[in-house]
């Protein structure tokens, strides 16, 4: 009876899975120094996703004074009741000239691939088997055991040869959903209209869409990354900016814009507006003489504006990735120039912005990255 009693008091002190997921400096890149090693977990479901996610990996600028991590995690539906695995590939040693046609070693051999071609990238391999409705526990398990920054999923559709979104499983929707919910890090979804199309050291042309709030300065940072120092990539940042009486202009009393807000609301919102102002101002500085980084501001009055600026950039802006962030929450600022959107968004998970950039009205041949910045 004494052992039995002081069993769950004991338990409670000595476990206490609660702080498994507490934050710390690695876990956005914002926060992260400039010559900190960035720490990637890519996550694929079939190999048909892995170059775009190789691609992306390219653009993200890595050298031996920036290196980057690379954890690829190739997920796989379990079945049944049996128990979840995680398996730590060694280095694949295939005959030379052999070609494989297991799915994982391909997924493999193409990451260790990677992993030669350029210096300052390190590879680990790794697959998990669990159920789809707990695959998440296991993604977000492993980015906490290998602290990393960012995570990257790929989106649930596919683009067709008709230019035509199709969905490839609904089961990988849920998977990312519960991720972005659960997430120790920042997370990132992309989705692929050819991204991994051309020359490996052909040029990249990324526009990053700044419309306010955590999550576009996350990808900001992440965008800034891609093309500072890389000659093969170009950045333009727009800035989507309220007008307000032909002057643009942003106050606190244009931040309210629901009857229904309360005092609390409308400081995070100012305290949100101030963060985006004082981050962009250091941007500008520390990009001023760096030729491949464009910064644009469009000044806008309504989201139909928004929109119609978007659908011009898509279809002759020559780019071949935009990144956004997801923008959520009623205390985002930049409710105003996204105001009317919000009602045709049909992915949540994309955010409003990267909803919209993924129809083919605004482009079938643009890439997407929609990036949520760790908030605790």
């Amino acid at each position: 009876m004494v052992m039995t009693m002081a069993t769950q008091p004991l338990l409670s002190i000595l476990y206490k899975p609660k702080m498994q997921f507490l934050p710390n400096k690695h876990r956005a890149i914002q926060r992260l120094k400039p010559d900190a090693e960035l720490r990637i977990l890519a996550c694929i479901h079939e190999p048909h996703s892995v170059p775009a996610i190789i691609r992306l990996l390219e653009v993200s600028n890595p050298s031996r004074r920036y290196p980057i991590a690379v954890f690829a995690l190739h997920l796989i539906q379990l079945t049944g009741h049996t128990t979840a695995l995680l398996i730590v590939h060694a280095p694949t040693k295939s005959a030379s000239g052999q070609e494989s046609t297991n799915s994982n070693n391909q997924i493999r051999e193409a990451f260790e691939s990677f992993e030669k071609e350029h210096g300052g990238v390190s590879v680990q391999p790794l697959t998990a088997m669990s159920p789809y409705g707990t695959m998440h526990e296991d993604i977000c398990s492993i980015a906490e055991d290998k602290r990393v920054t960012l995570i990257i999923l790929p989106y649930h559709k596919r683009q067709t040869i008709h230019n035509k979104m199709e969905e490839v499983n609904h089961a990988y929707k849920d998977v990312n959903k519960n991720v972005l919910a659960n997430s120790p890090c920042s997370v990132g979804i992309l989705v692929d209209r050819g991204f991994n199309g051309g020359d490996d050291g052909g040029a990249r042309h990324i526009a990053m869409l700044f419309i306010g709030g955590a999550d576009d300065r996350e990808a900001l940072c992440y965008a800034r990354k891609m093309a500072a120092g890389n000659p093969n990539v170009t950045l333009t940042v727009v800035r989507f900016v309220q007008r307000t009486s032909g002057v643009v202009e942003l106050k606190l009393s244009d931040l309210i814009d629901d009857e229904e807000d309360d005092e609390e609301i409308h400081k995070k919102k100012m305290t949100e507006y101030r963060a985006d102002e004082s981050f962009i101002s250091e941007f500008r500085i520390r990009t001023m003489g760096d030729k491949s980084i464009v910064y644009l501001e469009k000044a806008v009055s309504n989201g139909a504006e928004t929109i119609e600026i978007l659908r011009a950039m898509g279809q002759g802006g020559g780019y071949d990735l935009f990144v956004v962030g997801r923008g959520t929450g009623k205390t985002s600022s930049s409710s105003l120039v996204t105001v009317g959107i919000d009602e045709w968004s049909e992915c949540w998970e994309l955010g409003t912005i990267g909803d919209l950039l993924v129809t083919a009205e605004f482009s079938s041949t643009v890439s997407v990255l929609v990036v949520q910045q760790y908030g605790g």
